[in-house]
């Protein structure tokens, strides 16, 4: 960059940018030379106008849309967990990449950067407002070649299937079958999953080996996503343990309140990594819905 013609703001977003990639890599969510390059490239602040420089390269997620109740509809996800998902996805120059839950548009514009040269970038999101922001911002910082598609993100995109990797940038229960349709032979997605017997979203890598299967061979994150919704989106519950710890259950699920109460005052436990590689198979019927 030469600081000599740049802006203030643009020399104190370049310095903040490097701080954020520097800090990201000791503490090991950069791990590629490829993510820490589109890091270093994509200007986060392009993609959330209003907000201060400061809040845009800390690394905490920043809600962009709520609904009436003041819950979450759409966020810039923390930059810690969008370096482990690339890093987990791993895409390459060529790639035709799938993302579900477009939001700000950042991850799209990380996407193509990965991607380049002959990679292409379909991205999806459920709410108008949602997608015209998107690639507003995506004009704004110079990725005038993202696909960005306002649809119901279940229903994946087929027109521009297959796709040799998939990415779900939110908390899903299932996935549905348009997904695998979508996903080339040998191809990759990265999806959060809600686990019922943990209550706990995980982040998966599935590589695609056959037909109706879909195998992990990697240790699965611990994370936090807004739900999917759309025309299958799954209903739970949340249960306020204090003014501040809130649990989402299952709908059907009968929970001991007090028990859970006295629970979240106990010391933690740390279980420790996943000791098994999951391998999954198609479900008749889909439960997730599009972010």
């Amino acid at each position: 960059m030469n600081t000599s013609q740049a802006t203030p703001d643009a020399v104190n977003a370049a310095a903040l940018r490097e701080q954020l990639v520097s800090t990201l890599k000791q503490r090991g969510h950069i791990l590629s030379a490829s993510v820490e390059q589109a890091f270093r490239t994509v200007p986060r602040e392009q993609f959330l106008p209003g907000v201060d420089l400061e809040t845009v390269y800390t690394r905490r997620q920043i809600v962009t849309k709520r609904d009436p109740h003041g819950a979450a509809l759409s966020s810039a996800s923390s930059p810690s967990l969008v370096a482990d998902m690339l890093e987990q996805l791993d895409p390459q120059p060529g790639d035709h990449v799938l993302e579900i839950g477009a939001a700000t548009g950042i991850n799209a514009a990380l996407l193509t950067e990965l991607t380049n040269p002959g990679g292409t970038i379909t991205t999806i999101e459920l709410d108008q407002d949602l997608a015209d922001g998107a690639r507003a911002s995506l004009d704004r910082a110079g990725y005038h070649t993202v696909e960005v598609i306002c649809g119901d993100g279940a229903h994946g995109h087929p027109e521009s299937a297959p796709y040799d990797r998939s990415i779900i940038t939110a908390g899903a229960w299932d996935i549905p079958a348009a997904w695998w349709d979508q996903l080339a032979d040998h191809g990759r997605i990265v999806v959060p999953l809600r686990l019922h017997e943990s209550g706990l979203t995980r982040c998966f890598a599935f590589d695609r080996t056959g037909p109706t299967t879909l195998v992990s061979a990697m240790t699965p994150l611990v994370c936090g996503f807004v739900p999917m919704r759309g025309t299958a989106e799954h209903t739970d519950q949340h249960v306020h343990l204090d003014s501040d710890v809130v649990l989402k259950l299952d709908a059907a699920d009968q929970p001991d309140r007090a028990a859970l109460a006295r629970a979240s005052t106990t010391p933690g436990m740390n279980a420790g990594p996943a000791s098994r590689s999951p391998t999954m198979t198609p479900s008749a019927t889909s439960t997730c819905g599009s972010s």
